[in-house]
């Protein structure tokens, strides 16, 4: 443990530089534009458009509009899934273009990765490099990030963001996205293993190489196809997340 302290110090003794790419891209005529041709979209079409709070959802709406000009790219696109989010629904969502999208990390520091999630009520980590298997176990539990309760911190800094429909759905959804930021962004956590030690780390995100990750999952066919009897041909399609499945279909 005391090697990989010390190499978190050292990385968050880095600033963080401004990302490479011009953050005001879109012209005030065009945000004003995107925004409200969305709220208009969504009071005309969407269809559980009757159990919205209308206050609170024009409210958001007006506040928006007059921050505008004090908004880059970044956080004009944020504030979005900000307002989309008090829809609650899953299938209604604010997605950054790539040259945004580029700019962020999840759970990636530098020299290793973990993914957490929750289980049994906690967020704990459920993967990790396989280099830090040892020093970061599966089933350890995130107790806190940047000194607030990681429930707190996940009310406060992730859900408002999340359009999700269901409140467990959004809980395990805010735990999975827990240390998604833009790559610099340094965050000290507080932490309990397995065994019931209690750590606390300095991170900072940024893209790793380290791919390996524990433990391993098996591979999974997304999709499959066999001859049954009586002349029906059957296929499975596990997922469509990845495009592959149109080709291999």
């Amino acid at each position: 443990m005391r090697k990989l302290l010390l190499l978190l110090i050292i990385l968050s003794t880095f600033t963080f530089d401004a990302p490479a790419q011009n953050l005001n891209q879109i012209s005030k005529i065009d945000k004003l534009y995107g925004l409200t041709n969305y709220w208009q979209e969504v009071n005309y079409n969407f269809v559980y458009f009757n159990k919205v709070d209308k206050r609170g959802w024009n409210e958001s709406y007006k506040r928006l509009l007059g921050n505008i000009d004090s908004l880059n790219d970044f956080e004009y696109y944020l504030e979005l899934q900000k307002l989309s989010a008090l829809l609650n629904d899953g299938h209604t969502q604010i997605y950054l273009p790539e040259y945004l999208q580029s700019q962020l990390t999840l759970s990636e520091f530098s020299d290793f990765k973990f993914y957490t999630d929750v289980i049994e009520g906690k967020v704990v980590i459920v993967r990790v490099s396989t280099t830090h298997k040892g020093i970061l176990p599966i089933g350890t539990e995130i107790l806190k990030v940047n000194g607030q309760e990681v429930r707190q911190y996940m009310d406060e800094k992730v859900k408002p963001y999340l359009s999700v429909s269901s409140a467990h759905v959004k809980n395990k959804r805010a735990a999975q996205l827990l240390f998604r930021n833009t790559k610099g962004s340094a965050y000290r956590i507080e932490l309990k293993t397995p065994k019931g030690k209690n750590e606390t780390l300095d991170l900072v995100l940024a893209p790793t190489e380290n791919k390996d990750l524990y433990p391993k999952f098996p591979a999974v066919d997304t999709f499959s196809s066999k001859w049954l009897k009586n002349g029906i041909y059957y296929i499975k399609f596990l997922s469509f997340e990845n495009s592959s499945v149109y080709d291999d279909f």
